[in-house]
Protein backbone atom coordinates (compact mmCIF):
# COMPACT_ATOMS: atom_id res chain seq x y z
CA UNK A 1 0.00 0.00 0.00
CA UNK A 2 1.00 3.50 -0.94
CA UNK A 3 1.35 6.36 1.97
CA UNK A 4 -1.78 7.73 0.75
CA UNK A 5 -4.01 4.78 1.38
CA UNK A 6 -2.26 4.03 4.44
CA UNK A 7 -3.76 7.38 5.46
CA UNK A 8 -6.82 6.96 4.22
CA UNK A 9 -7.67 3.98 5.89
CA UNK A 10 -6.28 5.43 9.13
CA UNK A 11 -8.38 8.67 8.56
CA UNK A 12 -11.35 6.15 8.29
CA UNK A 13 -10.75 4.30 10.87
CA UNK A 14 -11.03 7.97 13.04
CA UNK A 15 -13.86 8.50 12.03
CA UNK A 16 -15.50 5.33 12.87
CA UNK A 17 -14.04 5.50 16.23
CA UNK A 18 -15.51 8.38 16.59
CA UNK A 19 -18.80 7.57 15.32
CA UNK A 20 -19.19 4.13 17.22
CA UNK A 21 -18.02 6.85 20.51
CA UNK A 22 -21.51 8.46 19.65
CA UNK A 23 -23.41 5.43 19.79
CA UNK A 24 -24.43 2.80 16.98
CA UNK A 25 -21.87 3.53 14.08
CA UNK A 26 -24.40 2.58 11.12
CA UNK A 27 -28.03 3.09 12.09
CA UNK A 28 -30.81 2.45 10.52
CA UNK A 29 -34.85 2.92 10.96
CA UNK A 30 -35.84 -0.94 10.53
CA UNK A 31 -37.20 -2.90 13.36
CA UNK A 32 -38.51 -6.44 13.13
CA UNK A 33 -41.22 -7.83 15.58
CA UNK A 34 -41.41 -11.04 15.04
CA UNK A 35 -39.16 -13.82 14.21
CA UNK A 36 -39.72 -16.74 11.48
CA UNK A 37 -39.11 -19.61 13.48
CA UNK A 38 -41.53 -17.66 15.95
CA UNK A 39 -44.36 -17.51 13.06
CA UNK A 40 -43.78 -20.77 11.62
CA UNK A 41 -44.52 -22.71 15.07
CA UNK A 42 -47.52 -20.14 16.00
CA UNK A 43 -48.81 -20.92 12.52
CA UNK A 44 -47.67 -24.53 11.26
CA UNK A 45 -50.91 -26.43 11.57
CA UNK A 46 -53.24 -23.49 10.83
CA UNK A 47 -54.92 -24.21 7.14
CA UNK A 48 -55.02 -21.30 4.29
CA UNK A 49 -58.54 -20.21 5.22
CA UNK A 50 -58.18 -19.44 8.37
CA UNK A 51 -54.70 -17.91 7.56
CA UNK A 52 -56.74 -15.95 5.19
CA UNK A 53 -59.67 -14.97 7.36
CA UNK A 54 -57.29 -13.19 10.33
CA UNK A 55 -55.65 -10.19 9.39
CA UNK A 56 -51.63 -10.79 10.50
CA UNK A 57 -49.30 -7.86 9.88
CA UNK A 58 -45.40 -8.53 10.96
CA UNK A 59 -42.20 -7.23 10.08
CA UNK A 60 -39.88 -9.33 9.84
CA UNK A 61 -35.87 -9.67 8.42
CA UNK A 62 -33.66 -11.68 6.88
CA UNK A 63 -31.84 -12.17 3.32
CA UNK A 64 -33.10 -13.40 -0.08
CA UNK A 65 -31.30 -16.56 -0.53
CA UNK A 66 -32.92 -17.99 -3.92
CA UNK A 67 -35.49 -15.70 -6.58
CA UNK A 68 -37.02 -17.69 -8.66
CA UNK A 69 -39.32 -16.25 -11.16
CA UNK A 70 -42.17 -18.38 -12.58
CA UNK A 71 -44.18 -16.03 -15.17
CA UNK A 72 -45.79 -12.92 -13.10
CA UNK A 73 -44.94 -14.60 -9.59
CA UNK A 74 -42.00 -14.42 -8.50
CA UNK A 75 -40.70 -16.52 -5.06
Amino acid sequence: MTDEENKLIKDRRRKLSLLREQGQAYPNGFRRDALAADLHARFEHADNESLESEAHSVTIAGRIMAKRVMGKASF
